[in-house]
């Protein structure tokens, strides 16, 4: 394993444990999956606005650590 590869993948660790399973849920199926914010709404039975909200918190919790 490359170091790069062996950096984000530590990188990546620390990314998704400073988030809520919800929002890691939303992040992932957003952000890495390419999901559109209405499908994950649908998927996860809850409403596009609480998408949004969850994405914005996710956001807001990885800017203050990285």
């Amino acid at each position: 394993m490359s170091v790069f590869l062996f950096y984000s993948h530590y990188k990546q660790n620390i990314l998704f444990s400073c988030l809520t399973e919800k929002q890691r849920q939303v992040y992932i199926l957003f952000h890495i999956k390419g999901y559109k914010k209405v499908q994950i709404a649908a998927m996860l039975h809850i409403d596009e606005r609480s998408v949004r909200r969850r994405l914005e918190w996710a956001q807001k919790r990885i800017s203050k650590i990285f």
